[in-house]
């Protein structure tokens, strides 16, 4: 054989022999395992975003880039099904990832994108998403000291009030943000059902806007201003707002 092939030969060899390497480490799940079910109820104008279910393993580890060990982890994407002609889309993740790595599931992020600010009457270039993070890591840190209703609960249920914040509009590169009245997370390593259902506040926008001397302040749905000291708005105002009640100052 000539010579020539024998460089090829080998990296051909470390090819197949780092692929095999490779998806021994990749998430395996065992058939028939524990899994977790997750619903989202997508409110109107909106669209349901990839579930993302972050798995971690204490038995591989990232490269070393500091004096401690971090958890290896892996991400995998996986898109809810609509159920019928329903704003109720579902899905099934693993418990058990599987591999030598011994992968297990940890957080999972839940959301919705509006694709377009028409749906929600306003006008910007840069939409963040309407997000949520479910904790349901059963070898997580500190797991003892958590109260027993936390550690024994079977569902979680997030469905907080989102509050749309326009900044930056005229500018040619508004933002849009959506902060949240109530938690956007929600811990529980008995959990067994993961349901997300936000609550879009799209009639209660803040605003901020500047002056003439470039001042920045928040314009409320009420029409009441207040100074920008934050990058976001007084929730407890826009909540008192949005029920008929009083204003928070």
């Amino acid at each position: 054989m000539s010579a020539r092939f024998f460089p090829f030969i080998a990296g051909l060899g470390l090819a197949l022999a780092l692929t095999a390497c490779s998806s021994r480490y990749d998430l395996a799940p065992p058939p028939g395992g524990a899994q977790v079910s997750v619903a989202i109820k997508v409110p109107e104008g909106g669209s349901v975003k990839a579930i993302e279910a972050k798995y971690l393993s204490d038995r591989c580890f990232p490269p070393q880039q500091g004096p401690f060990n971090t958890y290896g982890s892996q991400v995998l994407k996986v898109k809810p099904q609509r159920q019928g002609d329903s704003d109720l889309y579902q899905a099934r993740l693993d418990l058990d990832g599987g591999s030598v790595c011994h992968w297990r599931l940890a957080y999972v992020e839940v959301g919705v994108r509006y694709w377009r600010a028409g749906k929600l009457d306003l006008a910007g270039s840069v939409r963040e998403d309407v997000t949520a993070l479910f904790n349901v890591d059963r070898q997580g840190e500190r797991i003892d000291e958590l109260p027993e209703a936390v550690r024994t609960r079977k569902e979680l249920l997030l469905n907080a009030h989102y509050y749309p914040y326009v900044s930056g509009a005229g500018s040619g590169s508004a933002v849009i943000r959506f902060v949240a009245s109530g938690s956007d997370y929600a811990r529980g390593p008995a959990a067994e059902h993961l349901v997300f259902e936000p609550q879009v506040e799209r009639k209660f926008v803040a605003r901020m806007s500047q002056d003439a001397q470039g001042q920045s302040s928040i314009l409320y749905p009420d029409g009441s201003h207040t100074p920008a000291e934050t990058w976001h708005p007084n929730v407890k105002k826009l909540e008192a707002i949005r029920l008929g009640g009083t204003s928070a100052p």
